[in-house]
């Protein structure tokens, strides 16, 4: 025992002898297992993130994907998907894939389960985004030994709040009871999975929290559930998908945005974002997004950036693959840099989101041959 915790206080002392937490897949993750060094090396991406055209019995409130104004096209083929993953993995130096699709991944399956089986091939982890509401067994036993990171969408506790969000038109609705069984069995699956890296605990399943007015009084009885196996994440809405409707926003949110983003940030075990480094989110900063027909865009809820970039059907090299990854790091820079905004951190959350699509239009003005950007005011 070293001597900070030998003569620390006994609460003290049952704190420091605690590990710190991290969340495998994430900026952390990467540090720890590899080095500062290696993670400063920018030079090619992390992070892929892929929608899937997964089907949902949701209807989620907050969903940022779901009721969005653009309209896919065909989408990707499996074939397709898989094998942009064997061609790009190793040449970009790819670790991490990231899947929100937009559904529910439990739901269906049969669409995730071949693209986590190519990813685990290719040495990557996987980060699956879930409300967890038709897991079975099986399935959580797959998700274990093929290294994937689960983080479970939870917005309340309590059944009346939860069949609020989930669909506020009351249609369908999950079974809040059924959720809770099934959380527990992800957590029982996954128990003996958790390793440590420089005395560090890393586990692979987190909760998620978007934060609004009906559960920011309520935040710690969710937070409860984490235990010491699972990290707690909170962020407050994004204004995309179902929220880009003026009613849903206000009863949401309305004009206590501040407040909201204030509670995430001192309840989130991550202080933040589940991907937060260097003062940005890591899926986009540090990664490539590809939507459900192939579109490039610079993050997997950033829809308004389709169009612009490119489409994975057109065939794109590495290397102009890594060159469309540096170009939108610049003008990420760039746009932080003068418009000095402090929620760029995420631009998706930013009052200057706007400005944001029309560089990113900009910055591959080779595609731009009309207006995608549908933003709403």
């Amino acid at each position: 025992m070293n001597n900070k915790i030998e003569n620390a206080s006994p609460d003290a002392k049952r704190e420091l002898e605690i590990p710190k937490l991290i969340l495998a897949g994430m900026p952390d993750y990467f540090i720890a297992r590899e080095g500062k060094e290696a993670w400063k090396d920018d030079s090619h991406p992390v992070y892929l993130m892929m929608n899937l055209d997964t089907k949902c019995s949701c209807n989620c409130i907050k969903c940022a994907l779901h009721g969005r104004k653009r309209e896919p096209g065909p989408p990707l083929t499996t074939q397709e998907r898989t094998a942009f993953l064997d061609q790009n993995t190793a040449t970009l130096g790819l670790k991490e894939l990231v899947i929100i699709g937009y559904g529910e991944p439990t739901e269906d399956f049969g669409k995730v389960e071949p693209l986590i089986r190519e990813a685990h091939s290719q040495g990557m982890g996987t980060v699956i985004f879930s409300n967890l509401g038709f897991l079975t067994k099986e399935q959580a036993e797959f998700f274990r030994d093929h290294e994937v990171t689960l983080i479970v969408s939870l917005d309340a506790v309590d059944e009346n709040t939860y069949n609020f969000l989930i669909d506020p038109n009351k249609r369908k609705g999950m079974d809040l009871n059924k959720v809770l069984k099934n959380l527990e069995l992800l957590k029982e699956t996954y128990r003996q999975n958790n390793k440590t890296i420089n005395e560090q605990k890393v586990v692979r399943l987190g909760i998620n929290t978007t934060v609004c007015k009906q559960n920011v009084d309520h935040l710690e009885e969710i937070k409860q559930l984490v235990g010491r196996d699972m990290m707690y994440i909170a962020n407050p809405p994004m204004r995309e998908g179902n929220l880009t409707q003026k009613d849903r926003w206000n009863i949401l949110v309305g004009n206590q945005y501040d407040y909201l983003a204030k509670r995430a940030a001192e309840v989130s075990q991550t202080g933040g974002h589940s991907s937060l480094a260097e003062g940005s989110c890591s899926y986009f900063n540090r990664g490539l997004s590809v939507d459900s027909d192939g579109e490039l865009l610079t993050c997997g809820y950033a829809v308004n950036t389709a169009h612009s970039i490119g489409n994975i059907k057109d065939n794109l090299s590495p290397q102009q693959l890594k060159n469309i990854y540096r170009k939108n790091r610049e003008v990420f820079e760039k746009y932080r840099q003068e418009t000095g905004d402090e929620q760029a951190t995420c631009p998706l959350r930013s009052k200057n989101f706007e400005d944001y699509c029309r560089r990113i239009a900009s910055a591959h003005s080779k595609r731009q041959k009309e207006n995608p950007f549908n933003i709403l005011e």
